[in-house]
């Protein structure tokens, strides 16, 4: 991450503005483009914020593009059209389209390898090459089967996601999670979808770290003393903050 202000004339902008550039390698599954050299992906950014800390301006300007990325996914799942006049059925429609997009979202998070191509699709690209696969449901033995052929374009991915979330569920139901007081299944997800893959964390201090309940240092000369921190996962940080309230309500 560079500031190319010094390098390219900014004119008629307002006073303090700068632009930003940074170079990262492509991530899996991305096509290079023309101006992709070497292996990695040149984007820039321009602001006037007053706030000259690179890395938080970088990290706000990325996690507004991913906002708008989840805007135009969507869109692409049904939010781009409204085709009822009563509002109640609408509402319907909208809540259907964000289940939808938070399903494929955990397929993504929770039950995909980390790494894998699909991991990055769009849900048009999941709706045109896995969900529209022809298949036929048979029962049999007091069982119901999907049939998929073995030719079909993305058979091995569906067989990936169906073992992929018999474990998920194998860890749930008999796991060591699911026989503390306290763990429930919501909470138990979200830990198991922010734990992603075996080896992400290392620690104790490196989970603490990651679910924003470690507190940051605020010292100042001889003052030692810590404020809240305010980052981290989220969704994770709500778990512990749940599972940490009901163990201290009920089990004392």
């Amino acid at each position: 991450m560079i500031d190319a202000s010094k390098v390219i004339e900014l004119k008629d902008y307002p006073p303090g503005t700068r632009i930003y550039l940074r170079a990262e390698p492509l991530h899996p599954g991305a096509k290079a483009n023309l101006f992709d050299t070497d292996g990695n992906r040149v984007t820039a950014f321009l602001t006037n914020s007053p706030r000259f800390n690179v890395a938080f301006l970088d990290a706000r300007h990325r996690a507004r593009g991913r906002c708008e990325n989840r805007i135009k996914t969507l869109k692409n799942a049904g939010l781009g059209k409204l085709p009822y006049w009563s509002f109640a059925a609408n509402q319907a429609w909208a809540d259907l389209a964000m289940l939808a997009l938070n399903l494929v979202a955990w397929l993504q998070l929770a039950v995909l390898p980390s790494g894998h191509e699909a991991s990055c699709w769009d849900l048009k690209r999941w709706r045109y090459r896995l969900f529209s696969t022809a298949g036929k449901i048979v029962s049999g033995g007091r069982q119901r089967r999907l049939l998929i052929h073995e030719s079909a374009p993305e058979a091995q991915l569906l067989f990936l996601l169906q073992q992929s979330i018999g474990l998920l569920f194998h860890r749930w139901r008999h796991g060591e999670l699911a026989t503390e007081f306290g763990y429930g299944p919501v909470t138990v997800a979200w830990i198991l979808i922010a734990y992603s893959h075996t080896g992400r964390v290392h620690s104790e201090a490196a989970f603490a770290s990651m679910s924003g309940v470690a507190p940051l240092q605020a010292s100042s000369g001889n003052t030692v003393r810590h404020r809240l921190n305010r980052h981290g996962d989220r969704m994770l940080n709500q778990a512990v903050d749940v599972i940490a309230k009901v163990r201290m309500q009920f089990d004392p």
